[in-house]
């Protein structure tokens, strides 16, 4: 069944030597022979090579997914698209070549809530099926753009920051009453560099309504103040630095005056830093 013989007067005899059974596994050296009624015969060298058939597959697919799908309404909008939503696998069946089908009362074109079966075959016959519910949900209409709060001018010190993310999170807040899709803040901007920067924070949501909010970035220099005392600075130009200062444990000397209330302690330190900064000019 393996070959053709042809002959100009016809074959009177064809066999092959040695005799092999084709029902062994294995690699074997065969001659076939052809004789035509003249007595002429051909002969050719053939190699036969058998291996073990595939076994016997008896596993049906497996069917991986939510016992719930909910959509919008025009998102899935045939069988073949709601099973898409599962992923379905099989040991010897690829995926594409797996019969899915879908049964129970259902409508694409009507909100409601539907109880399905989901039937997956493969080329064996096996079968697997799955239950679940599929929600449609009437379109959402969203002609609400996002929500940006955030202040007009946003004050940071030279190096503080790194990125423009960092300043959204930590400075603005953006909501949408559907989803975002993106917030990004616009325009050029060195954060190593102090001086005025003016940015656009633009805020989109998933139907491309969208938000912008103009605001100042201004990066000031850094404020070193280290173990320096403001006090000190202030008085020494005062006195001409005939100043001297003794600090001790709950108590403090300034020019004689004595406090030893701890609280008056803080608050003579945070006025006269207070008017340390006023004298320098900072904020």
């Amino acid at each position: 069944t393996f070959y053709t013989f042809t002959d100009n007067f016809g074959i009177e005899d064809a066999y092959y030597f040695p005799v092999t059974s084709i029902n062994t596994v294995g690699t074997f050296n065969i001659t076939v022979y052809a004789t035509d009624a003249a007595g002429n015969r051909t002969e050719l060298p053939v190699t036969i090579t058998t291996t073990a058939p595939p076994p016997t597959d008896t596993t049906p697919p497996v069917i991986v997914g939510s016992d719930t799908i909910t959509r919008e309404l025009g998102q899935v909008n045939n069988d073949a698209q709601l099973a898409n939503q599962f992923n379905i696998t099989d040991d010897f069946t690829q995926p594409s070549a797996i019969v899915k089908t879908i049964s129970g009362t259902r409508s694409y074109t009507e909100p409601g809530t539907y109880n399905l079966t989901l039937t997956a075959t493969d080329v064996a016959g096996n079968i697997a099926t799955k239950q679940f519910t599929f929600i449609i949900n009437p379109l959402v209409i969203d002609n609400e753009p996002p929500l940006i709060v955030s202040d007009l001018i946003i004050s940071i010190v030279v190096g503080d920051f790194t990125d423009r993310q960092e300043i959204l999170d930590f400075y603005t807040t953006v909501t949408d009453n559907v989803a975002l899709s993106s917030v990004l803040l616009v325009g050029d901007i060195n954060f190593n560099v102090v001086g005025d920067y003016q940015l656009q924070i633009i805020a989109t949501d998933t139907s491309q309504n969208q938000t912008t909010r103009n605001i100042l970035i201004r990066i000031k220099d850094e404020v070193i103040l280290g173990n320096y005392n403001p006090l000190t600075d202030l008085l020494s130009g005062i006195f001409g630095g005939a100043l001297s200062m003794i600090f001790t444990i709950g108590t403090i000397n300034v020019l004689g005056l004595r406090l030893l209330d701890a609280m008056g302690v803080i608050i003579l330190g945070a006025v006269l830093l207070f008017v340390y900064k006023a004298i320098k000019g900072g904020s």
